[in-house]
């Protein structure tokens, strides 16, 4: 964002966020909840349908694809559904939508505008020294997303998806403007998709590279379930295991590496009980919290029994924190859990994973990231139904 675009729901005014948070509180409500289960079961449908899809016209045993591309098909088009109306199409086609492949340049020119924006009064210097297709890739990301709102705002339907109560409170309270429309969507969009398919390629690259935690997770899941066709959002809200991978995959892999800056209010307040000064930008570094030592036991392992029983000693819980904390918990935190339990469950229940070259093993953390990680994993499938 620049300094002349409206704040959004991920800002740090915290008058603009109260505000914003009241307005979209409906969409993540646990009634709304409920009512996006069957269309994230649907997408899920979709992408297994579309990995068991016969290659060359003969059903495979095994074949290898890009997950992460998979993931980001699903993910996207299932949030494109819920914050535009719309899929993009992307599980169909098995290609990229414009709109999702220049989001990564998007995220990348929000770090790189942040960056230089702490340097005043020569940010504006600065900003010469950004890519100039980062800045156009970011400004196209960001007209596509206005114009995909205000579509999707035209729409007189009560379809189940995040305008709809969203749109029923502002028509009684008139609290956001056009503007502020889009750039929220755009926000809400972006991050409710990249994060949630960027933890799962984490975890599922975390399980090939950990057979035993793979071994008993895929065990787990087929244990419990006869039919495919039980395997449901509400099935799955409680399978023990499957939630101690993925809060692991969280701790080791966290989606968003550095938390979204606040500012310290006027007159300053104390952090760690350290004071810090007023105006001062602050945030809190999942990655590197994660991984010290005195904060978890073996940190830079991936060791999902630490979240069965957790001991006050070894692992401090409270440092982990995915999805923010307090006032600025991500809203859409129950939405991101289901969405990943159902995905990983449906993959684990119909296919046996590893990885498509057995020397591809890395750590993670490794990667290059500008606030997101720019991640790479290509996973071998066998059919196992």
């Amino acid at each position: 964002m620049t300094p002349d675009e409206p704040n959004s729901i991920l800002g740090f005014d915290e008058d603009d966020h109260a505000r914003f948070r009241r307005a979209f509180a409906n969409s993540f409500s646990d009634k709304s909840f409920r009512d996006y289960a069957p269309v994230v079961e649907s997408y899920v449908d979709l992408l297994i349908n579309q990995l068991k899809a016969p290659v060359s016209d003969h059903h495979w045993t095994e074949k290898t694809v890009d997950l992460e591309k998979w993931f980001n098909y699903l993910i996207f088009d299932l949030v494109g559904d819920l914050a535009f109306g719309e899929s993009f199409g992307q599980l169909t086609i098995g290609k990229l939508h414009p709109w999702v492949e220049i989001a990564a340049d998007f995220g990348k020119g929000l770090a790189l505008i942040a960056s230089v924006n702490q340097y005043p009064p020569i940010h504006k210097l600065l900003r010469y020294i950004i890519p100039k297709h980062i800045l156009q890739r970011s400004r196209d990301h960001r007209e596509m997303s206005c114009i995909k709102t205000r579509k999707r705002l035209a729409l007189d339907t009560s379809r189940p998806d995040f305008v709809t109560p969203t749109k029923r409170y502002n028509d009684q309270k008139a609290v956001m403007t056009d503007r502020e429309w889009e750039i929220n969507m755009l926000v809400i969009a972006f991050a409710a998709s990249e994060t949630v398919a960027s933890a799962l390629t984490a975890i599922t690259r975390e399980l090939v590279q950990h057979k035993g935690v793979l071994h008993r997770l895929t065990n787990d899941v087929r244990a419990m379930f006869t039919e495919e066709s039980d395997i449901t959002i509400s099935s799955t809200s409680n399978i023990p295991y499957l939630n101690a991978v993925i809060n692991e995959g969280l701790r080791l892999d966290p989606p968003v590496v550095i938390g979204i800056p606040r500012v310290v209010p006027p007159g300053g307040a104390s952090v760690c009980d350290r004071h810090i000064p007023g105006g001062t930008y602050v945030t809190y570094n999942q990655h590197a919290a994660n991984r010290q030592s005195y904060n978890f036991r073996h940190p830079n392992s991936f060791i999902p029994e630490r979240f069965l029983n957790p001991s006050p000693d070894t692992d401090d819980m409270a440092s982990f924190q995915p999805f923010q904390m307090g006032r600025h918990v991500c809203p859409g935190m129950k939405l991101a859990y289901a969405e990943m339990r159902l995905i990983l469950a449906r993959l684990l229940w119909n296919f046996d994973i590893a990885l498509a070259n057995e020397r591809d093993r890395w750590d993670w953390g490794v990667q290059k990231t500008y606030v997101l990680w720019v991640s790479v994993y290509m996973c071998e499938l066998r059919d196992v139904c």
